[in-house]
């Protein structure tokens, strides 16, 4: 057994909170390839039971950002939309269509995600379902980001040393902390984001790492306690991290001046539903699922200071979209990725 693992075991063991370096030199052995599944299964597990806290979140997602293969852009202000997933509430894919609205109101996007684990449909998986090809390099996704304006930040390429803990998390078969990481790890550095948590206690940890991490500004949300998502029915907790300090809010449809929805008219059954939605959607048919995408790129377009209110955010997505430029975000995103994948 590795030191720094042994080390980190022993204090997760006798209930103790593990420092950001030791959290982050445990990690780092185990994304290295130094320790084995029994070893690696111990901590996870020990961290789960007892319940990670934001400076472990901090410190793990340290060791991610130092082994993830960056995504070089010259772009400025980028944000990235990515949910920790594992709400099971099998909604098409919000955060994907939100990013065609952000990078059709010209803010550079850099979706960071992967392929679904617990969800009718991944970001990975519905966006080759809609045409795009994922499988492009670190290098050919800084490009594309530098033309277009948006990139997908594939996981499984970027965290390629995520390979490492797949034996252990599969043969768990529970949440760790690894499923916590995603958005705190954006390999383009984004400087705004907006991340999503199913339960508004992962939400609060999250947005407690981020600002250990430091960040322009991150508003990390839950929807109604059980989607990683801002929702239009109940109350959306949201986090605001900036320059530092956390303002808590709470949002309803009201906020955004859209009608209520029922997640039951969000729900898909497969990629090729979600990516119908989402066709639909950047094509102006009104609705619920359009309604959803307008209230997450309004909190997305406020997070960048580019809408003065929620309300002004909603009206300015749905210029987008109605003057074509978040289709033609996807219609250019499928051509460059086409022509890239043949290189």
């Amino acid at each position: 057994m590795q030191q720094e693992t042994k080390a980190a075991i022993e204090s997760v063991l006798s209930g103790e909170t593990l420092s950001a370096e030791s959290m982050r030199l445990a990690i780092g052995a185990i994304m290295d390839g130094r320790c084995d599944d029994v070893e690696i299964a111990a901590l996870l597990t020990g961290l789960a039971v007892r319940g990670e806290t934001q400076t472990e979140l901090a410190g793990a997602a340290s060791a991610m950002r130092e082994r993830a293969t960056r995504i070089e852009t010259t772009r400025t202000g980028i944000i990235d939309t990515c949910g920790t997933g594992g709400d099971k509430l099998h909604t098409f894919n919000i955060s994907t269509a939100t990013a065609f609205v952000l990078a059709g109101s010209a803010i550079p996007v850099a979706k960071h995600g992967n392929r679904s684990v617990s969800s009718s449909s991944g970001s990975a998986t519905v966006l080759e379902t809609l045409g795009v090809k994922i499988g492009i390099t670190p290098e050919q996704a800084g490009a594309c980001l530098d033309s277009l304006g948006i990139c997908f930040c594939y996981a499984r390429t970027c965290h390629s040393a995520m390979k490492h803990v797949a034996n252990a998390r599969q043969s768990l078969g529970f949440r760790t902390i690894f499923n916590l990481l995603g958005p705190l790890t954006n390999p383009a550095g984004a400087e705004f984001q907006l991340l999503g948590a199913p339960r508004n206690h992962f939400a609060e940890k999250i947005a407690g790492a981020a600002r250990e991490l430091g960040t322009k500004r991150t508003l990390v949300v839950c929807g109604n306690d059980e989607i990683d998502e801002v929702a239009l029915w109940g109350t959306t907790a949201v986090w605001d991290v900036h320059d530092g300090e956390i303002t808590r809010h709470e949002w309803s449809a009201s906020d955004f001046g859209l009608p209520e929805v029922k997640v039951s008219d969000l729900r898909v059954s497969s990629p090729e539903e979600s990516a119908d939605v989402i066709r639909g959607i950047l094509q102006g048919e009104p609705g619920p699922a359009r309604d959803i995408v307008l209230a997450n790129a309004a909190a997305g377009l406020w997070c960048c200071g580019e809408a003065e209110s929620l309300r002004k955010g909603v009206e300015q997505a749905e210029t987008t979209i109605e003057f074509g430029a978040a289709k033609l975000v996807l219609d250019q995103l499928i051509e460059w990725t086409t022509f890239a994948s043949q290189d």
